[in-house]
């Protein structure tokens, strides 16, 4: 299968409200991927319920047939220790 998709910015995809938009992304557009960015300061700072915000958008995205990509951002060079933590901890998640 080959993949199709889109960026979804991360403000949008922290909003409580992403179901309307993995619709038109997989009927509209025909597409089958959707990127999502998430943010190594931002689960710094709010930890598990990030982590469960970006739980939420990517079953939203499944339930609508798309595949997720996760992309992990920080401001340091890669793979800081922290980038790191926040992958062993998206993992288990």
């Amino acid at each position: 299968m080959e993949l199709a998709g889109t960026n979804v910015p991360e403000q949008i995809a922290v909003q409580e409200t992403t179901s309307p938009l993995f619709k038109v992304i997989r009927r509209r557009w025909n597409f089958n991927t959707v990127r999502v960015p998430v943010s190594v300061t931002t689960w710094l700072r709010d930890g598990d319920a990030y982590v469960s915000t970006i739980a939420r958008v990517v079953k939203e995205a499944n339930e609508a047939k798309l595949a997720v990509v996760l992309v992990a951002r920080e401001d340091a060079p890669l793979p800081s220790p922290a980038m790191l933590r926040f992958w062993m901890a998206w993992a288990e998640a």
